[in-house]
């Protein structure tokens, strides 16, 4: 099985409110299957790094994964980084050494990477990409209708609203 999987993860308001997302798309049979959620507090490095780990988890069997990304963070760690970090028991490399940022979510990543054979290809974020785009539109509407949510509640507004704990999310099939 062959899939193209776009990622995008974004944060909104200095790290209230983040949203990754996910398209995936069958080389063979064109379906499709999108998905995103809201997060709060986070950063968006850490909404990058869902945004694949949650794409290669809907896969259904191993894959061949076309992973398609804006972030550098994570391009570069995939293929770049990863191995130096896991043989300095996540540990940048350098003078400095020091622990590997959300290497929690690494540690995800790199549990999902040895599933499927996945190779990256990066592409300039807001540069026309379609499916970059879908993606990029569909999670920076998922965090702002978290942020308006934040907003209500802290306004005191009334209406019928999520509570602060659930998340907000989109998917389709």
């Amino acid at each position: 099985r062959e899939v193209f999987l776009y990622c995008d993860g974004s944060c909104l308001s200095r790290g209230r409110v983040g949203a990754w997302g996910f398209l995936s798309i069958d080389r063979e049979t064109g379906h499709q299957i999108s998905n995103g959620q809201a997060c709060f507090d986070t950063t968006n490095n850490r909404m990058e790094l869902m945004a694949v780990i949650q794409g290669l988890s809907s896969l259904t069997e191993s894959s061949r994964v076309h992973l398609v990304l804006d972030s550098r963070y994570v391009g570069d760690g995939i293929t770049l980084h990863l191995p130096n970090w896991i043989a300095n028991n996540w540990r940048t490399t350098g003078r400095r050494r020091s622990p590997v940022k959300n290497f929690d979510l690494w540690q995800q990543l790199v549990t999902q990477l040895e599933l499927h054979e996945v190779d990256c290809e990066w592409v300039r974020g807001h540069s026309g990409h379609p499916e970059n785009e879908f993606v990029d539109q569909m999670i920076n509407a998922i965090a702002e209708q978290a942020l308006q949510h934040i907003t209500d509640s802290s306004s005191g507004s009334s209406g019928a609203s999520l509570p602060w704990s659930s998340s907000i999310s989109w998917a389709s099939e």
